[in-house]
């Protein structure tokens, strides 16, 4: 980063022209407009390339102002990576500010790494080391204008080239680790000596540090000390950084005690009390300040001045060829020593430059040969995968013939973060995610041999990604549910959307059948959902439209039918005409002679049907009634069997977002209440209602007779369609209309149609009237298996837990 040497300006005024270096891919299209005449004089012009999205806000955050456009210059003009922004500034300190504050501002800036799911993660190491003593010439001349050199090195993984060998795919992005090679320290640079501050700055702009310690003889290379010592060249790397973070922390403390000291400034106080702290340990004990123990708010002020000795180290020893074959050295056990006392835990890597430079110049074939005779490895990607997990960071993969990638995170990430990391949408309108192991897939060979073996799993917004996970992630982008394999090498996330998408809903749940195409045939489609439903394909009716209509001519292809992406259709099992008893209009019990001709065909909405009023399906008295009703409306059919599915569905989603389901809300913990919930024995209520509306999509309705009230459940998010249940204070039973012919019913109604709403507020209010329920606090029942009788729930709830016994029956008072 430099001055344009034609232009010498000493304020902050318009034109300015910095130039900084492209660290990332562009930011945002912008529209072209000018700025108003009356800003101009408070308009700063700047040549950046924009590195990330951050970069504003830190530009804020650094002159406490505020940025209220950010346009493209009329004129602008790609090239080279760079682009001409206006900066609109309204506070008068950053205009008036220093050109080599300015400067050293924006370069902090773009070297300032803050991991969010919304930028790229923190991945720099820096490389620090007495490295003066091997280039001293070139340091010389380039003095204090020395830059550092960075590289951009890809992390090695078996994980990944196995991938990329199984998909053959267009495009392979792995993880990358950020080197910067940092000229060499000498005694005294925190004073000033040698490239003192120059050198300081750029360990502060890395996030972890490799120390490079010179542990062999030659008389080619000089030293800047005279003797090769490793030992004292640690001591002298370790007491310079301590002192330059000694000196930052002495300033701030003399400016704090001013002002709360003297000043009373009661809001620093905490800062203030932090910083003595680490005064403490840093000044007093002189040990760094990565090994004390501090408390959230403390680590916020450590982030906060950037101290150099808060960043994790790895220690590199670079010996002689001849020692890093033979595996000896006689300066490694001094050096092991030092740091089990001085930085007990970090990790020793020897290696030797002259061996990686002469492999770096050989052949594959031969470096193969050199390395198998030598019986010895490159010690490099060693160096590499330490130092990235020095950082705390690890990876996910999303994978597939169109790219092979590696996604940067922070372990303990959860899934929806990490979907944030591809795009934010995926964040926002994360659904789950659809996680493969590794190991998993190596050994099961294919994704769809996963599947089968149970491996391949969904999971919530709470799961932990592990290192090496294989996710599929599912979102919700506004109008359909999309999801994402992976995105372009170029770092812009793009949606690889299959040509056509239908959800298939049925007493399942629900089906997402991406694998299609409009060519494809309505048999195809039938063959995914049988499948699905565990059944054969001849058995399956499918409907689609409003009103319904059954797709029956499986020859014809998706798109003949109007089947487009996106399309909801309805799936059904044929069954033969069954007998729909013991139906109840309102309160009277209506018992039918003709039940048996009753056709249970399922119809979801139609204009046309013709039905009369709500009726009640009476479902057996069990503690799994909630569940076989629900059951009834998905299906059109009275089935005992889908209360242990759901069961399943409503334990997997409570243990899947603990922080929602916790115990204050489930009235015990959430796994205990997972285990309870999936025994036939339980009950459901609102709880369980509350996870089935949101997991099948469709507004549950409650007509509660005790109350005259109508519960609903999932009213706010605006789902297309309702089902109607009636409860009585123990039981629950689903409500339906029939046609006048009784061979069609109809379950689910569009939420748009408020007469049925108005019906069943009718019904719920007649039940109440004629005393249609049963009161908690006074009915008596009998237990059914030693024959007590009880008065109330209370004392059914006390007799059960002392008993055991859990099968009740009501005496008529």
């Amino acid at each position: 980063m430099g001055q344009q040497p034609s232009r010498v300006w000493s304020r902050f005024l318009w034109p300015r022209h910095l130039w900084l270096r492209l660290l990332g891919p562009r930011g945002p299209s912008l529209p072209q407009v000018p700025a108003p005449p009356e800003i101009r004089s408070m308009v700063v012009r700047s040549q950046v390339a924009f590195p990330r999205p951050c970069f504003l806000e830190k530009l804020v955050r650094f002159f406490k102002t505020q940025v209220t456009r950010l346009l493209y210059l009329p004129t602008h003009e790609f090239f080279r990576g760079f682009v001409d922004f206006y900066f609109v500034f309204l506070r008068e300190n950053a205009l008036n500010s220093s050109t080599n504050t300015r400067f050293s501002v924006l370069h902090r800036l773009t070297h300032d790494k803050v991991l969010s799911s919304h930028q790229d993660a923190s991945q720099e190491g820096g490389r620090a080391g007495e490295e003066a003593a091997d280039r001293p010439s070139r340091h010389q001349l380039e003095g204090r204008h020395r830059r550092s050199s960075q590289r951009r090195v890809p992390v090695p993984d078996s994980r990944f080239d196995y991938l990329c060998e199984y998909y053959k795919p267009a495009s392979k992005v792995p993880a990358f680790l950020n080197v910067t090679d940092i000229a060499g320290l000498v005694k005294g640079a925190s004073e000033g000596q040698g490239l003192g501050n120059a050198f300081l700055s750029h360990i502060r702009a890395c996030d972890a540090l490799f120390h490079m310690c010179r542990a062999f003889d030659d008389d080619d290379v000089t030293h800047v000390e005279g003797e090769v010592d490793p030992i004292r060249d640690l001591e002298i790397i370790s007491e310079e950084l301590r002192l330059k973070d000694q000196e930052i922390l002495t300033s701030s403390l003399d400016k704090l005690e001013r002002t709360v000291g003297r000043g009373g400034d009661k809001k620093l106080k905490p800062e203030f009390d932090a910083l003595q702290k680490f005064k403490t340990v840093l000044i007093e004990e002189k040990h760094h300040l990565r090994f004390g123990d501090w408390s959230a708010i403390e680590i916020e002020f450590l982030n906060k001045y950037m101290f150099i000795t808060t960043k994790p180290a790895l220690y590199l020893v670079n010996l002689s060829e001849k020692d890093y074959i033979r595996k000896k050295n006689k300066w490694l056990p001094k050096i092991k020593e030092w740091i089990d006392k001085n930085d007990p835990g970090a990790i020793l890597i020897p290696f030797s430059g002259a061996f990686e430079n002469k492999l770096a110049d050989m052949e594959p074939a031969e470096k193969s040969k050199f390395l198998e005779d030598n019986k010895i490895t490159s010690a490099l990607d060693k160096i590499i995968v330490q130092g990235y997990k020095a950082l705390q960071l690890q990876y996910f993969f999303t994978s597939g013939p169109d790219e092979v990638k590696a996604w940067t995170i922070q372990k303990g990430t959860k899934a929806p973060q990490a979907a944030g990391r591809i795009h934010t949408d995926f964040e926002k309108g994360f659904i789950m995610a659809e996680v493969m192991k590794f190991d998993d897939f190596k050994e099961e060979g294919s994704e769809s041999a996963a599947k089968a073996a149970g491996k391949y799993r969904q999971q919530g917004r709470n799961y932990v990604v592990d290192d090496g996970d294989i996710i599929l992630f599912k979102f919700n982008a506004g109008a359909a549910t999309s999801w994402v394999r992976c995105a372009t090498a170029q770092q812009v996330p793009i949606w690889i959307m299959p040509e056509l998408i239908v959800k298939i809903k049925s007493k399942n749940g629900q089906l997402v059948v991406d694998s299609l195409s409009g060519e494809s045939s309505i048999m195809q489609l039938k063959q995914h959902v049988a499948t699905w439903m565990n059944t054969l394909p001849d058995n399956i009716s499918l409907m689609m439209g409003y009103p319904p209509k059954a797709l029956d001519d499986d020859t014809k292809t998706l798109s003949a039918v109007g089947i487009k992406s996106g399309e909801t259709l309805i799936a059904q099992e044929r069954v033969s005409p069954a007998a729909v008893s013991g139906i109840q209009v309102g309160s009277s019990s209506v018992p039918s002679s003709d039940d048996s001709s009753r056709s249970s065909k399922h119809h979801i909405q139609s204009e046309s049907f013709n039905g009369g009023l709500l009726m009640r399906q009476v479902v057996p008295s069990d503690n799994s009634c909630l569940f076989t009703s629900f059951g009834f409306v998905l299906n059109g059919k009275v089935d005992t069997s889908c209360g242990a599915h759901m069961r399943k569905i409503i334990a997997e989603s409570v243990a899947a977002d603990p922080e929602l389901y916790n115990e204050a809300i489930l009235g015990k913990p959430n796994r205990e209440y997972c285990d309870w919930i999936r025994k036939s024995d339980s009950w459901g209520g609102a709880i369980e209602l509350s996870v089935l509306t949101h997991f099948y999509a469709i507004e549950i309705d409650v007509v509660d007779t005790i109350n005259a009230v109508i519960n609903r459940f999932g009213e706010d998010m605006s789902y297309p369609f309702r089902v109607f249940l009636i409860f009585d204070g123990i039981h629950y039973d689903p409500l339906y209309k029939e046609s006048v012919s009784g061979d069609e019913i109809q379950t689910m109604f569009p939420t748009t149609n408020e007469k049925v709403l108005l019906e069943a507020a009718e019904l719920a209010q007649e039940a109440k009237s004629s005393r249609q329920y049963t009161d908690l606090n006074k009915f008596t029942l009998r237990c059914l298996v030693c024959r007590a009788e009880l008065r109330g729930q209370t004392e059914a709830q006390d007799h059960a837990k002392k008993t055991g016994h859990m099968n009740f029956g009501e005496i008529a008072s």
